[in-house]
């Protein structure tokens, strides 16, 4: 059994998600006007955060596909055009390149979590999960060491 941070976890599908949406809109805006999206760092510096955490989780699982869509969206970032005085100005081609990469990322992590069952403990019954004290005591903990971590 794996605990996962699903709070970050949730969060930072639903930033990406999100940074998806603002990106195409501001696509069809460049489109429309001929102009470049001029993003902040930190918005960007956002979206890379998310999904670091959505790479770690995917490696943590197993889960192959979403952590090379993670690598691929990587490679994306760096073809990204360096910041000048604090922001980003993209150009239709490369939001195209990184709306397709989260695009993927969120994809392969929805169709590889859904294969997976997930469940949740209440918060009286992760007592029983994370145990302070080994639960038969110390001396048998001791004498079987092998048996005191379950294999992940």
């Amino acid at each position: 059994m794996l605990r996962l941070p699903a709070g970050n976890l949730v969060a930072s599908a639903s930033s990406i998600g999100g940074s998806c949406k603002f990106l195409q809109v501001g696509r069809r805006q460049t489109r429309e006007h001929g102009q470049q999206l001029i993003v902040h760092l930190d918005q960007m510096d956002s979206i890379i955060q998310a999904a670091t955490v959505m790479r770690a989780a995917a490696n943590h699982l197993g889960m192959v596909a979403c952590a090379a869509a993670a690598e691929d969206l990587g490679h994306c970032f760096k073809r990204l055009p360096l910041p000048v005085n604090g922001y980003f100005a993209f150009g239709e081609s490369q939001l195209n390149d990184l709306i397709g990469g989260l695009e993927y990322l969120l994809r392969t992590f929805r169709d590889e979590i859904d294969a997976r069952p997930l469940f949740a403990m209440s918060p009286t019954n992760a007592e029983l999960y994370d145990q302070p004290e080994p639960l038969f005591g110390r001396a048998v903990d001791d004498a079987f060491p092998s048996s005191a971590e379950e294999e992940q």
